[in-house]
């Protein structure tokens, strides 16, 4: 995997802790296991179109 995927990956990963600890303080309540599938777009995002 390139930088690029792996920088893409970490971001998409934050936005989920995030959201995990938004429900942990019951501020929202996401549904952080329907965040899954997008893990795989920048994988999809950088082969197939960079």
């Amino acid at each position: 995997m390139t930088p690029d995927v792996i920088r893409e990956l970490n971001a998409v990963g934050s936005v989920m802790i995030l959201g995990i600890a938004l429900n942990m303080f019951q501020l929202t309540k996401l549904k952080v296991a329907d965040f899954l599938p997008a893990l795989f777009i920048p994988i999809i995002y950088y082969h197939l179109i960079v």
